[in-house]
């Protein structure tokens, strides 16, 4: 990585690289007694301090859960007594600052919504809980989800500041998922999570060299994330590796994981006409996906390209519907006041 500095002199006494360390390496770690889920939580909160609040200081976390350490205690004691809930036990997660979690601000990142503290998880955090995972805290994010204003710079916000790119701190981490971008690429917890309307779990996960998905809409449930358009909205992985991906998918959807070789037998697939400015290396790559799916059995449909359409309407249209009823969800105690859910609406 360029720019961010060297992640090397960040000394833990574990025994994995957590820059890099798999889903798969901490709960093998895990399981054979060589590191504990607190030990895990603590390592990450160390790198988290050394790269992300001082050192190259890339603004990825937006908030830190302050019963982490707790939650993976009560799931090490789980674990010595004979009880794993499955692949994701004890392993620390992300989750981009729009997602509810009960106890900790969701803001999207804006001064609005500083003191908007939900009561109750998002259901897809409620599904990760009951796999085992530990929510480590909050990332950054472009605020509101990059539906604030046009030219919005992407990482940005007015509570959580710039989110920086770890390869080159020069080029955009893109938005508005950035900082579970950032987080990803830094090892700064095992798993991320991001959401997208049009594009801001895949753009970051590009720009950052990361997995990104943005699943078929409705397969993660949306009930407790602050909204753009309920038509479009989704969360979604954001990880190291494909399997890492399909790991924390499957938890998210509350969906069994399988990976057997033929896993896609049977199962149709569309493709889109490549784009026609693709870069011819990225049109190798693609073309070099759609034959590994046919050699797993799958079949591959091509599909005409859909017209061109401007999203832009339905987003605006949805919008004050949409984080009106968020709102007003919200615990009396910390609801955001009127004039500010006005303020808000406005935008």
């Amino acid at each position: 990585m360029t720019g961010a500095g060297s992640t090397s002199d960040v000394q833990l006494d574990l025994p994995l690289d957590l820059e890099t360390a798999s889903a798969a390496d901490v709960t093998d770690a895990m399981s054979d007694g060589r590191m504990t889920a607190v030990d895990l939580v603590h390592g990450y909160l160390a790198r988290i301090e050394a790269l992300d609040r001082r050192g190259p200081a890339v603004h990825a976390i937006r908030c830190l859960a302050p019963d982490a350490e707790e939650r993976a205690a009560a799931l090490d004691r789980e674990r010595a007594a004979g009880t794993v809930r499955g692949p994701l036990h004890g392993v620390p997660v992300l989750l981009k600052d729009n997602i509810d979690v009960a106890g900790l601000p969701t803001t999207g990142g804006s001064l609005a919504l500083e003191y908007s503290v939900p009561s109750t998880d998002a259901a897809l955090v409620a599904r990760l809980r009951e796999a085992g995972a530990v929510v480590l805290g909050k990332t950054n994010l472009t605020e509101m989800a990059n539906f604030l204003t046009e030219g919005m710079p992407s990482g940005y916000s007015s509570l959580g500041g710039q989110v920086l790119n770890p390869y080159d701190v020069s080029r955009s981490p893109c938005g508005s998922s950035s900082g579970s971008g950032a987080a990803a690429a830094l090892g700064l917890a095992t798993l991320t999570v991001g959401t997208e309307t049009d594009g801001s779990i895949i753009c970051p996960s590009d720009a950052q060299s990361l997995v990104g998905v943005k699943p078929t809409l409705g397969l993660v449930p949306g009930d407790g994330i602050l909204p753009i358009a309920t038509s479009q909205d989704c969360a979604g992985p954001m990880t190291r590796s494909v399997r890492d991906a399909a790991l924390l998918l499957a938890a998210m959807s509350g969906r069994g994981l399988e990976l057997a070789p033929d896993a896609l037998r049977g199962a149709r697939l569309v493709a889109p006409p490549v784009p026609e400015d693709l870069h011819a290396e990225d049109r190798d790559l693609y073309s070099a996906a759609l034959d590994a799916v046919r050699s797993a059995g799958a079949t591959v449909v091509d599909v005409p390209a859909l017209a061109e359409t401007d999203e832009t309407p339905v987003l605006h249209y949805e919008f004050a519907r949409v984080v009106d009823a968020y709102l007003s969800r919200l615990p009396s105690v910390t609801r955001v006041p009127p004039e500010v859910q006005l303020s808000v609406l406005a935008w």
